[in-house]
């Protein structure tokens, strides 16, 4: 289906597409989830997790955060690392895990931290731990 079918069968059913992710109902947004990411160097593991959280929120244009997502480079305290995420992102579900080299849709780099966020008014995330 092209582009223009697909508005013309949300325009019937009384949807319009939005600006990026949101789906939009006469009388406003009704669906929407948002996604940011950020990749960020330093010798501060706390500083360098915290400044990647807040650099993917103001990507994504959001304010609070459903799920954070954190790769980091074994240079870095992991424990620190999630401290600077969550200082920003508050008690989000947050998952990650070490990296040999991690990247974003900007770059590719090494002994770095890479943070995306997500939030949606559609969807919910939960975490978990298996034994």
């Amino acid at each position: 289906m092209t582009n223009n079918g697909l508005c013309a069968k949300k325009k019937k059913a009384g949807y319009t597409i939005g600006d990026g992710f949101n789906l939009k109902r006469k009388g406003g947004v009704i669906m929407a989830t948002k996604f940011g990411t950020a990749i960020v160097k330093g010798e501060d593991s706390f500083k360098v997790g915290e400044e990647a959280a807040r650099k993917a929120m103001e990507r994504a244009g959001i304010k609070k955060v459903d799920l954070a997502i954190v790769f980091s480079s074994s240079k870095y305290d992991y424990q620190a690392v999630v401290n600077g995420v969550r200082k920003v992102t508050g008690s989000a579900s947050l998952i990650g895990c070490s990296s040999a080299g991690e990247f974003n849709e900007e770059k590719v780099g090494k002994e770095s931290v890479v943070c995306a966020v997500i939030n949606s008014t559609t969807h919910k995330f939960f975490t978990g731990m298996g034994k």
